[in-house]
């Protein structure tokens, strides 16, 4: 995050070398996508889904087909907001619901966009949430288990601006990590329990 924050908007190499930042006017793009636990959404008698099966389902939504949560995504930045491909980037991360909801320990998705701004054919004032409503509806078409019950727009996606953020590494860091400065094996059985299926598929 530290490197991308760096190339993308500006700063300082290990060596103490500066940076200047690929984009004038960056915005970052914060997406928080899931997937309900349960066999049948909302219904708790239907018992839980095995957890690498809940996950490959929100993986293959963002990369599977060309229908794909990720086409759309490049359908919303390069037609709608006019981007080229050189304009924008993305990470996409994975991570365990926190907490001891029905979800904790099933994994949900935090794509992370960043764009220039000044490169956009609309004006940046007018990107909102409501922008990127296509992204969130193909994730929710695509992902088995996904409802809009649980993507309220403005709950599902953060725009903000270079202006908005005082540290971008550390804003992306805080939906992205859990007890980023604990040991793996001194973290709950829950987040354990994620981690070894990560590691197995």
């Amino acid at each position: 995050l530290k490197a991308l924050k760096r190339q993308l908007l500006g700063g300082e190499y290990p060596s103490g070398e500066e940076c200047e930042g690929a984009f004038v006017d960056p915005v970052t793009v914060l997406f928080t996508l899931g997937a309900s636990g349960y066999r049948e959404p909302g219904v708790p008698e239907s018992g839980l889904r095995p957890i690498c099966d809940h996950d490959r389902a929100i993986r293959d939504a963002w990369t599977g087909s060309s229908d794909s949560v990720r086409r759309t995504l490049r359908y919303v930045l390069e037609d709608k907001l006019g981007l080229s491909s050189e304009a924008y980037a993305w990470w996409w991360q994975s991570e365990p619901h926190p907490g001891d909801g029905t979800n904790a320990g099933y994994s949900h998705s935090h794509p992370v966009v960043v764009f220039d701004g000044a490169a956009a054919s609309v004006p940046v004032d007018d990107i909102s949430a409501e922008t990127f409503r296509a992204v969130v509806a193909k994730h929710v078409a695509e992902c088995g288990g996904a409802e809009w019950s649980a993507h309220d727009l403005e709950q599902s996606v953060e725009v903000r601006t270079d202006d908005d953020i005082e540290d971008f590494a550390g804003y992306v860091s805080e939906y992205i990590a859990i007890d980023p400065e604990k040991d793996l094996l001194e973290r709950s059985d829950k987040y354990l329990m994620w981690a070894a299926s990560q590691w197995a598929t």
